[in-house]
């Protein structure tokens, strides 16, 4: 009579014993614990008999090998199973850019929607305003003129192509309001920013929501 013994803890045929016969009972042979007198399944190359719920199965066995995960990152298998299972790969994948690179090119992506919200411009008391760098240039200029003499006015080209008038009081308004609108831009920008660079896959972060209305 023979009893295979198995892990307590994975069920991993360890060694095949002979069974100990009963002192009081002759020809009957006593069971142990973490052992079984079912005989495991044949060997087969790359698995290994486990026992569980009653019965022997055949287990994918890498263990010792290197597989890889989506990045590429050598992942040493030390356990049973099939590490397909937990998304890795018995390949390298084709080239993935390196962590750094798909940061800086997600960083330069949100710097470049920064600026379009930036220029998209705004609309202060129904009146559009243009805020591109040409504009906001200008609007300075006005602004700094408007500051010096409370009496000052100007016609303003609007974003549709009208003229409206606009006071010192005004000019001011606008101003501030386009500073402001610039500021909530790099402020969405700065939150982003943290998100992609503490980001494992920076260049799936969603960087499209959150920004200033306009």
């Amino acid at each position: 009579m023979k009893l295979y013994t198995y892990s307590p803890v994975t069920g991993e045929l360890i060694s095949e014993i002979p069974a100990t016969e009963s002192p009081l009972e002759p020809g009957v042979y006593l069971d142990q614990a973490f052992a079984t007198r079912t005989p495991p399944p044949m060997a087969e190359v790359g698995k290994a008999p486990v026992f569980s719920d009653g019965a022997w199965s055949m287990v994918p066995d890498h263990r010792a090998e290197r597989w890889y995960d989506e990045n590429g990152n050598e992942v040493f298998i030390e356990d049973l199973g099939d590490p397909a299972d937990l998304g890795l790969l018995s390949e390298p994948p084709l080239h993935i850019p390196p962590l750094a690179e798909r940061r800086d090119a997600k960083l330069a992506e949100l710097v470049a929607l920064r600026d379009s919200h930036i220029y998209a411009g705004i609309e202060i008391s129904g009146v559009p305003v243009q805020t591109d760098e040409k504009a906001q240039g200008r609007i300075t200029g006005a602004a700094l003129s408007a500051s010096r003499d409370p009496a000052y006015t100007v016609k303003w080209k609007t974003a549709t192509g009208a003229f409206v008038s606009l006071t010192a009081p005004e000019i001011l308004a606008i101003a501030d309001a386009v500073r402001d609108h610039i500021q909530s831009c790099f402020d969405r920008e700065e939150e982003l920013v943290d998100v992609i660079i503490a980001s494992d896959h920076p260049e799936l972060v969603d960087i499209t929501d959150g920004w200033p209305a306009v």
